[in-house]
This record gives C-alpha cells, sequence and structure tokens, in this order.
C-alpha cells in the first residue's frame, strides 16, 4: 500500500529482526505476478525451481510416513515379535510426531526454514537406519521408532508452513495444494511399495537400510531449494 520505508522496516523487524537495515529500499516486484494467475505463479521462472524441490520432498515425506506406519507392524512381526509389541512400537512411532511438530515449528523460526527441515529429515534417515538395526527388544525398538517418527511426522508437519511461507499471498492456496497433492501420490505408492517388499521376503534390516534414501534425498532438495531456490525473505 506504498507505506513509508520507515513503516514497513520497523514491521519487517518485529517478523524478522536484522533482516533489514534502516536505510533498505523496499520495491514492489510482484505487481506483474499478481496481475497472473495463481498457476502461473507458482510454475514461473521465479518459483518453479523451489515448487520442484517442495514437491519432491513432500513426495518422499508422504512417502515415508505412510509406508511405516502402515507396514511397521508386519515388518516387525518378521522379527518374531508378538502383535502387542509390534502395536506398541507403531503407536510410539506416531506419538512422536506430536512432540516432533512442535519442535519443526520452534527450529524453524529460529534458523532457515530449509535447512532446518533438512537437518530434521536427515536425523529421521539415522533413526529409521537405528531402528532396522535394533535388537528385537519392544523397549529399544520403541525408543528407537518414537525418534523417527518424531523426525518424519514433524517435518512434513513443517513442510506445510514452508510451502505457505514461499509463494506470494494470491498463490499461496495454490502452491500449497499443488505440494500436498504430489505428495499423496507418494503416499499411495507407498502401499504398493510396502506390499513389494514384504513379498519379496527381503529382511528387516535392508528395508530399513533402503528407506534412509528417500530421506537423504528429501534433504538434499530442501538444501537446493535454500542454496538455489527464490528466497521471499531476502532484503532488496
Amino acid at each position: 500500500r506504498r507505506a513509508s520505508a520507515v513503516r514497513i522496516h520497523a514491521i519487517l523487524e518485529r517478523m524478522l529482526p536484522g533482516a533489514t537495515r534502516p536505510d533498505t529500499t523496499f520495491l514492489f516486484a510482484d505487481a506483474a505476478a499478481q496481475r497472473a494467475g495463481a498457476v502461473s505463479t507458482v510454475l514461473s521462472r521465479r518459483y518453479l525451481f523451489g515448487s520442484l524441490m517442495l514437491w519432491g520432498g513432500y513426495f518422499m515425506g508422504l512417502f515415508l510416513v505412510y509406508l511405516i506406519g502402515s507396514w511397521l507392524p508386519s515388518l516387525i512381526s518378521t522379527l518374531g515379535m508378538s502383535v502387542t509389541e509390534a502395536a506398541i512400537i507403531t503407536a510410539m512411532y506416531q506419538a512422536g510426531g506430536t512432540l516432533g511438530s512442535l519442535f519443526a515449528g520452534w527450529l524453524m523460526d529460529r534458523f532457515d526454514a530449509n535447512r532446518a527441515l533438512a537437518i530434521i529429515y536427515f536425523c529421521g534417515g539415522l533413526a529409521i537406519v537405528a531402528l532396522g538395526f535394533s535388537p528385537a527388544s519392544v523397549g529399544i525398538m520403541s525408543g528407537v521408532a518414537f525418534c523417527s517418527g518424531f523426525c518424519f511426522n514433524g517435518a512434513n508437519t513443517g513442510m506445510n508452513a514452508l510451502a505457505a511461507s514461499y509463494y506470494p499471498t494470491h498463490a499461496r492456496a495454490t502452491g500449497s495444494s499443488w505440494m500436498h497433492g504430489v505428495g499423496r501420490i507418494g503416499a499411495i505408492l507407498s502401499a504398493f511399495v510396502g506390499a513389494e517388499m514384504l513379498s519379496l521376503g527381503w529382511s528387516f534390516s535392508l528395508i530399513f537400510l533402503l528407506l534412509a534414501f528417500p530421506a537423504l534425498l528429501t534433504t538434499l532438495m530442501l538444501l537446493l531449494k535454500s542454496r538455489f531456490g527464490f528466497n521471499p525473505f531476502s532484503p532488496r
């Protein structure tokens, strides 16, 4: 609304302390984009790379969350553990997401949001490998499963905020919805992949070792978005 630079600086300092200087010049550079449609903005040259990284990251994130959440009881049963033990371990995996979501939001507020989520996904990959090589003990596996759910479920929640903060206001709903749509494809495919892994008779350790790769890919995509994608909060 063509407010003075002093007023804009004061508002930004409350939102992002230290992001601007008193002598920063503010330009309204999105006027042309706002006249375009929301889809055109999401796929525009400025936002396309970041959009692709968000889609790929969320695809892998939901793929992991749904595959582990759906097939973990069946996979644990291959270790000779009881149905009750498998249910407890799976419940701890889901419970981890509650605290993980709070932690992801806290970390994203204090550091670069892309890198914060990249670190969480990477730690989730380490946790899932640790789960694959854990001894068949309900106590140990419950603790590791909790850490895994803490990372993956928490980071996936953070992806919603990341997408919303990436796009301009008029394209925010479209950008976030497209990310969710692509991510749901990963959730659907996870059901088939999980069934196929069980039918192939792969060992418990091998399956969870392979599941670390989607987590590493998500980490890489978020780091690339942070490095090469458009930064909506960069001062001009």
